[in-house]
């Protein structure tokens, strides 16, 4: 599977095909700006399949996907965009080895309350403390500057979404001037001979005139081609965001995942009697706590979440 991300002048562009994801994070609100290309989403797109049983993935597997790289010469790409870019917008690229280990809410809190180095080191981390069963690919990153901005003013022509082709159709080019210069030529010709008589001096503006009709019937007939969409032809646009989560009512559940992991952490290392500062871990839950004491989720998140990295990086170490 492969997705892509283009910040172009006219926004952000998302290129996808298979179940990897792209995201987008603005404040609190979390959007999945691309389609999985799943038999889960397929059949919950035709209504086949309610969002609980989607997302439970009882009565289907979530692993099987529609649409891959690989199988065939050519495979049909999404194209999805173009959305608006403001200064503070995180962007996320990431594999289905990822996002099915950890809910949107969760990515959502640890994108907003991370820089993108901490936030890919802490979803990797916790991604393989679930059981980090396929491949865990990710790449973040934070829209700084004003530059980058692109607020979309007028909502673009909604296409499916699709490979890019079109069609070459008749150039347009013979333009109202050429006419108008045409028959200013054959007016001055005809007026020319009658003023001097001589058909030598009034050939000249003659031969000009059928020059540029020459010209005309060149650009009408052929000349430089002109693109015309193709509408039998799929082209841009997509229907995305498909995911809107806002993560302030969720934020604290993550606070609870990420407090139980660690006691789950220490718990294992005291079995297989790895080695752990345990004054060190105090302290870090302890900035945790005061953290939420004061009901700061931010650096509540933050300071969780870089403990659980901070023991991954312990147990690593161990002999």
């Amino acid at each position: 599977t492969c997705s892509a991300l283009l910040l172009n002048p006219d926004g952000a562009w998302a290129g996808h095909v298979g179940d990897s994801r792209v995201y987008r994070l603005r404040g609190s609100l979390l959007e999945q700006l691309t389609f999985d290309h799943s038999l889960v989403w397929e059949m919950r797109q035709q209504g086949s399949l309610d969002e609980a049983e989607s997302s439970s993935g009882s009565r289907i597997p979530r692993n099987v996907i529609t649409r891959s790289l690989g199988p065939y010469p050519d495979v049909r790409v999404d194209l999805e965009g173009p959305f608006d870019v403001q200064p503070g917008d995180v962007f996320m690229l990431c594999s289905d080895g990822l996002t099915g280990q950890i809910e949107d809410a969760e990515l959502g809190a640890l994108l907003q309350s991370l820089s993108p180095a901490e936030s890919v080191r802490v979803l990797v981390d916790l991604a393989n403390l679930r059981g980090g069963p396929d491949n865990i690919t990710l790449i973040v990153v934070r829209i700084t500057s004003s530059q980058l901005a692109v607020a979309i003013r007028s909502q673009p022509e909604k296409r499916r979404s699709g490979s890019s082709s079109g069609k070459v159709g008749p150039a347009r080019f013979v333009t109202p001037l050429l006419w108008g210069l045409m028959a200013v030529l054959a007016f001055a010709s005809w007026m020319v001979y009658l003023w001097t008589q001589n058909p030598l001096i009034a050939v000249i503006p003659a031969v000009i005139c059928i020059g540029l009709l020459a010209v005309i019937a060149v650009r009408a007939m052929g000349g430089q081609p002109e693109a015309v969409p193709d509408t039998e032809t799929d082209l841009a646009g997509g229907k995305g965001p498909y995911v809107k989560i806002d993560c302030r009512t969720t934020a604290w559940k993550t606070v609870d995942h990420l407090r139980d992991m660690i006691q789950q952490i220490r718990v294992a290392g005291q079995q297989k009697n790895w080695s752990v500062d345990e004054k060190q871990l105090a302290t870090r839950v302890g900035r945790a706590e005061s953290a939420a004491a004061t009901r700061d989720i931010r650096n509540t998140v933050r300071e969780f979440a870089l403990t659980v990295s901070w023991l991954m990086d312990r147990l690593r170490k161990q002999d």
